[in-house]
């Protein structure tokens, strides 16, 4: 098993940017990161994914949100798995996301053989030697979304898209290195408080911002 025993890590804000919206559109870059960042950067950047959100309960039984990505119908179906191999200020590790209303980063235990599936199929995607720093994969609970729409496996990979750019889009306003890497349904992941097979369907690596990097777009 790879991951490590820990307490929960509630989200929170440790620095703001102060760009503008346009200014981060005009100067983003996607860019194969190589050096490693912090375990706080990771957190802020996963604070803005997650701000607080108006939520309700649809008449299926399944909770349905407003929050800084869109979502097909508010189901919002993907959680973040947090793979990182290299951390300036904490030992590697694999986090997830709770669901609570207050999200935290709680430390889990996956399979060393899922990891390394994974971590291997973003080296391939990246072109690299090796795995990048951090790689947040997006993983879907499908019945969130077919629940809804019986024939909308596509809308889940709309959602996988806009949750991932968001994310990009984060990272460079924190002056972290990152890039949409292409992995999909690598392998089922197990985890915890379900019994559902969840899959990735896309990641996005993470790293430290570097001053001669090579922009990809």
């Amino acid at each position: 098993m790879i991951g490590r025993e820990g307490p929960s890590i509630e989200l929170t804000l440790n620095r703001r940017p102060e760009t503008t919206f346009g200014h981060m559109l005009a100067t983003r870059r996607s860019v194969r990161p190589d050096e490693p960042c912090s375990l706080s950067d990771i957190i802020d950047l996963l604070w803005y994914l997650h701000l607080p959100t108006t939520s309700w309960i649809a008449d299926d039984g399944y909770r349905e949100r407003q929050m800084p990505a869109p979502s097909a119908g508010g189901r919002h179906p993907l959680s973040l798995l947090v793979v990182a191999t290299s951390l300036t200020d904490s030992p590697p590790g694999v986090w997830a996301i709770s669901p609570a209303d207050k999200p935290v980063l709680v430390p889990v235990e996956i399979p060393a053989e899922t990891i390394g599936k994974i971590l291997a199929a973003a080296a391939t995607a990246l072109r690299a030697s090796e795995p990048p720093p951090v790689l947040l994969v997006a993983v879907a609970r499908s019945a969130r979304t077919l629940s809804k729409y019986p024939w909308g496996k596509s809308l889940i990979w709309r959602d996988a898209g806009a949750l991932l750019n968001t994310a990009h889009l984060v990272a460079h306003d924190l002056d972290l290195d990152s890039c949409l890497v292409g992995i999909s349904e690598t392998v089922c992941i197990p985890l915890p408080n379900t019994d559902e097979q969840l899959y990735d369907v896309g990641a996005l690596a993470v790293g430290g911002r570097t001053t001669n990097a090579t922009a990809e777009d």
